[in-house]
């Protein structure tokens, strides 16, 4: 699938440079990296830069992992977002070209404004912002519906598929997914791309699977350590105890035997990988996974999965919007946060991408006040399931 084509065919070939705004792990992983291969396969002199834009959802370690993509030729970060839009444009400036693939519509829309050019979109638009657009590119005939309900011309708007399924095909040897087993064996648990969502989450995952193992002694247990962890901090944490709120068991990393292994048990332990998250998710039988972009490529790789919310701390869960600053109200800032979401997200409708694509529930999922009895109940009861 050639995403871009309706773009190369408007003349984008014609740009030298072209500017990819994009803030969080989900948009660099998933949307980001497939579209920089295509465009540098057909335009391989095209300058490709990266503009980092501040973000709720940000891990901290994008700038590291964008320096890891061979096709990006630069990252702009703050400083030099301020001189783009403070500074005056030069001639050559006129040869970029703006996708917008994750950030502020707006701001976008400004810089393109401001170098005389155009911007694109990829899933995002809105009336405001798109006199300033050239067009946009959507994954399926829902989100075309969508940008048209916000007001945006139908002549826009592109369907041009999921980029997300090609991040998940091409990040895999053969590229295609593995074939389904006969019996699970393997047990996959994804804990997010920020540190601290993975420090909450592994004691909760190693009591979860000290529980199935105890059914199952056939299971072994992995998670996979996004590249947008530190993994040098990570590896210094040492012992990690539970959360009150959140339960689990004390464990410890040891990063020479990569594996978080049970404090109590030093013999009973879930592997720690790090790498290719696509090929050790498509090395898994079963993967169990809080929201997010490693949902759907799951979907993608065709492995059958259980999405869970635990929503016993909902201040760690990052947000949009006024919401999201309260985490900067020291003391009441993070506690309101957490009461309004814990409100919204019981009223929410489906967390997990295949679901909320298909308007239907294909994956199973939990959401509410979890405890690792109550998923290893679940997780049971599923992998048992043939």
């Amino acid at each position: 699938m050639e995403t871009l084509k309706e773009a190369f065919d408007m003349g984008i070939e014609k740009k030298k440079q072209i500017i990819i705004s994009v803030n969080s792990p989900g948009e660099i992983a998933g949307w980001m990296k497939p579209a920089v291969k295509a465009i540098k396969k057909r335009l391989p002199e095209c300058s490709i830069k990266a503009l980092l834009l501040p973000c709720v959802f940000a891990s901290g370690n994008e700038e590291q992992v964008l320096k890891d993509v061979p096709e990006i030729d630069g990252i702009i970060m703050k400083d030099g977002l301020k001189n783009m839009l403070l500074g005056k444009p030069s001639e050559d400036e006129t040869d970029t070209y703006f996708l917008h693939i994750g950030g502020e519509l707006a701001l976008t829309a400004m810089l393109a404004e401001r170098k005389r050019t155009f911007a694109w979109g990829y899933q995002w638009g809105t009336r405001r912002s798109d006199p300033h657009y050239a067009g946009y590119f959507v994954k399926s005939d829902m989100d075309r519906r969508v940008l048209l309900k916000r007001g945006i011309p139908d002549y826009k708007i592109h369907v041009t598929g999921d980029l997300l399924y090609d991040a998940a095909i091409s990040g895999i040897e053969g590229g295609r997914p593995a074939d389904p087993p006969e019996n699970i064996k393997n047990i996959t648990f994804m804990c997010g791309s920020r540190l601290r969502e993975l420090k909450g989450l592994l004691p909760f995952f190693l009591k979860t699977a000290y529980i199935l193992k105890k059914r199952h002694e056939c299971l072994q247990f992995k998670t996979v350590i996004s590249p947008f962890i530190d993994w040098n901090e990570f590896k210094e944490i040492g012992e990690i105890r539970p959360l009150k709120e959140v339960g689990g068991f004390v464990g410890a990393v040891e990063p020479d035997e990569m594996c978080f292994f049970l404090k109590d048990d030093p013999s009973f332990f879930i592997r720690l990988a790090k790498g290719n998250h696509c090929e050790e998710m498509n090395s898994s039988d079963f993967i169990v996974s809080i929201p997010g972009t490693k949902t759907g490529e799951a979907a993608c790789l065709e492995k059958p999965m259980l999405v869970i919310l635990p929503l016993n701390r909902p201040d760690w869960i990052p947000a949009f919007g006024i919401v999201g600053l309260l985490d900067w109200i020291p003391v009441i800032g993070p506690s309101l946060k957490g009461k309004l979401i814990y409100g919204a997200a019981r009223k929410f409708g489906f967390t997990a991408q295949p679901n909320i694509l298909a308007e239907r529930e294909i994956v199973p999922e939990m959401k509410g006040i979890l405890t690792p009895e109550g998923v290893a109940e679940k997780i049971d009861s599923l992998i048992s399931d043939p």
